[in-house]
């Protein structure tokens, strides 16, 4: 269940679905639920893994959960308007998974 929240997925989700590796973060919270790893310590590492001092190789693993957002390498594409689209995947997401909502940002108020 906590894959699909984090909208875990091995395709970048637009046009062509090109693959990407991803494996390492689902075995990464596979491996943090087996190793019941406390829910404060998952939640850092996910959410600020990177920013930790030193981080470790693990620890770097874990921020995926904000890197699997879908991405477009269509040609055209507006770079700043998938950049916006996946900040806001990564807010609605964070919330849905961690504070329960289900509901989420329709339109951004500034675009």
């Amino acid at each position: 269940m906590w894959l699909d929240l984090a909208r875990y997925a091995d395709t970048k989700g637009y046009e062509k679905d090109l693959g990407r590796t991803m494996w390492p973060y689902r075995d990464w919270v596979i491996n943090a639920f087996n190793q019941d790893m406390p829910l404060d310590q998952f939640t850092l590492e996910q959410l600020a893994g990177d920013l930790l001092p030193d981080p470790t190789q693990q620890q770097l693993i874990a921020t995926a959960f904000h890197r699997n957002t879908m991405s477009n390498d269509e040609g055209g594409t507006d770079d700043e308007e998938f950049r916006v689209a996946a900040v806001k995947d990564r807010v609605d997401t964070t919330l849905q998974v961690w504070m329960g909502l289900t509901m989420g940002l329709r339109e951004m108020p500034f675009a």
